[in-house]
């Protein structure tokens, strides 16, 4: 069964009534819909409460959306009433069938401006509050989508024109079925037959009952392609699942074989499932020793959310939290050329190689450091999983590439030169290091600066390969900046503008963190601080496994 970060689900929604007002739920009937606002939700949500009527020997009889909308009617239990814990519950069983639907972003986000921007009067009243006018006006379909692409806050002002990826709480819920309005009568035709399979599926088309249609589509032909870059740019989370998703729906219809798997009292076969059904396995490496807390919390946080984790080593390894898996580092990469950083000592050169040879053996894996915590599930859609750390650098504290990735193969052949000469310096810089080669004293890598087979070299390729798209803003993966690491031993509430529903993990800059936290508080964090209440979650007791830094001595 499948365990749900209740804190990381909820943060998808402005508030939690927003939450109860999107999950529709029957335990009688074991189905769960999570409603998508401008993704057929008033055709879905009618269809089910007619069947559910016409079940209980009921008329199911509304005349507008809003009465559509604004009441159960009697037919399934409010979700307010069942509270969070019962829905979560729901959530994870299995024996619930999960659904939703999703809408080709572009399409969606039309509609969302011809319904509710150019003749909808409170969603724009609300955005223009937003934005600080109290003034009522007008707002063409072209500053629509640059407010949306500068605002922040605009993005989460109305629900029919939010990421879909956060309505349907994408990453957090493994869902049965995921279907598109664009093929609707047969995805809902499908939900339909699975949910109620002794009545022949009918749906309720509220288009045509409720006159509820949006004539959008012309609205394209005034999109410049600068435009559709900052469409794409907005809602590129949202293009990622929709593609993948409907690519699998247009699969599964056109098998033969998964067509007469289908069966109403079945779940779906393998093939129709477009969400993964297992989360990605997370790997990591110590070389030797004992791991201290912090590395424990960091590992134990992603085996709590549901993760595999194997820990590599090269060495005997002390203190592994129950769970994770060892293994022998030689098996990826052999010893006999580590590397260490000249400066520092660190072989965070070889730590580096070690990664990259990694997610080329061994594809769908994702990397992640032992001091990068889990705030919520890792997923993707494409094998990409990596983010900015600043405006300049990509890090790979945490990193997955697909196998077949430009930016891996020449990141692999990069790091097979000891003795090399960065593509990226500076022409000047190029041609004193060619000097030194021609003069047969090349500077080895493990003097160069640090993170030149890590964050430099990676962030290169990526921009040279394209791959760069990819990369996730700053929130996701490195919201609190190395510079600002000793706010993590502060109260949370320090750093939770950065920590966000779109945050996946949390670095906390293991090296420097343990000497702080060793010179200025014995070694073990102050009670309330953020650092201090994971701990106290997953259960893991700091004096029980030490930091092994010696403070300094004071010569004053």
């Amino acid at each position: 069964m499948m365990s749900i970060n209740q804190r990381a689900l909820l943060a998808n929604y402005t508030h939690k009534r927003h939450f109860f007002q999107t999950a529709h739920v029957d335990l009688n009937r074991k189905f769960l819909y999570m409603k998508n606002h401008k993704a057929a939700c008033s055709t879905v949500i009618g269809s089910l409460y007619s069947h559910i009527a016409r079940s209980n020997d009921q008329v199911f009889e509304v005349q507008t959306l809003d009465e559509l909308h604004k009441s159960r009617h009697g037919l399934i239990e409010k979700s307010q009433k069942l509270g969070v814990p019962k829905l979560v519950q729901a959530l994870e069983n299995p024996d619930i069938f999960k659904f939703t639907f999703i809408r080709d972003p572009l399409s969606r986000i039309l509609s969302a401006y011809a319904d509710k921007i150019a003749t909808g009067d409170k969603q724009r009243m609300s955005l223009l509050s937003k934005l600080g006018e109290t003034n009522d006006r007008d707002i063409s379909l072209q500053e629509f989508i640059r407010i949306l692409h500068e605002v922040s806050i605009a993005l989460d002002v109305d629900r029919h024109w939010r990421e879909q990826v956060k309505e349907i709480s994408f990453f957090q819920i493994q869902y049965d079925f995921i279907g598109c309005v664009e093929t609707l009568d047969q995805d809902l035709t499908k939900v339909l037959s699975q949910i109620f399979p002794a009545d022949a599926p009918s749906i309720y088309d509220s288009r045509k009952l409720l006159s509820h249609s949006t004539s959008s589509m012309s609205l394209a032909k005034e999109l410049s392609k600068v435009d559709h870059a900052l469409i794409r740019k907005i809602y590129s989370d949202d293009f990622e699942m929709y593609d993948n998703i409907s690519k699998k729906l247009k699969r599964a219809a056109s098998s033969k074989t998964s067509a007469q798997a289908l069966s109403p009292k079945l779940k779906w076969a393998p093939s129709i499932i477009p969400v993964p059904d297992k989360l990605p396995t997370i790997a990591a490496l110590w070389i030797e020793g004992d791991l201290s807390y912090m590395e424990q919390l960091c590992l134990k946080s992603f085996i709590d959310v549901g993760h595999e984790v194997i820990l590599y080593r090269y060495g005997d390894v002390g203190r592994v939290p129950k769970g994770v898996t060892l293994a022998d580092g030689r098996d990826v990469l052999t010893d006999n050329r580590m590397i260490v950083h000249e400066k520092t000592g660190s072989p965070a050169p070889h730590a580096d190689h070690f990664r990259y040879k990694l997610l080329q053996q061994n594809p769908g894996i994702i990397w992640a450091d032992t001091d990068a915590y889990c705030v919520q599930p890792f997923r993707t859609l494409n094998g990409h999983f990596h983010g900015w750390e600043s405006r300049h650098l990509a890090n790979i504290g945490v990193l997955g590439l697909p196998a077949d990735s430009t930016a891996l193969e020449q990141l692999l052949e990069f790091c097979e030169e000891d003795y090399p000469i960065p593509p990226w310096y500076e022409p000047q810089k190029k041609s004193e290091l060619q000097q030194l080669h021609d003069a047969g004293i090349p500077p080895h890598v493990s003097t160069f600066e640090w993170g030149l087979w890590g964050p430099r070299a990676f962030t290169h390729f990526l921009k040279v390969t394209g791959e760069i798209q990819f990369s996730m803003p700053v929130e996701a993966l490195y919201p609190v900046a190395f510079r600002d690491r000793r706010e993590l031993v502060k109260r949370p509430e320090v750093t939770a503008d950065r920590i966000t529903s779109n945050t996946y993990s949390v670095h906390f800059y293991g090296r420097r963190m343990r000497k702080f936290l060793v010179e200025k508080h014995n070694g073990i964090p102050p009670a309330h601080t953020y650092l201090a209440e994971l701990l106290e979650k997953h259960g893991i007791k700091p004096e029980k496994a030490p930091i092994p830094y010696k403070p300094k001595t004071n010569t004053n």
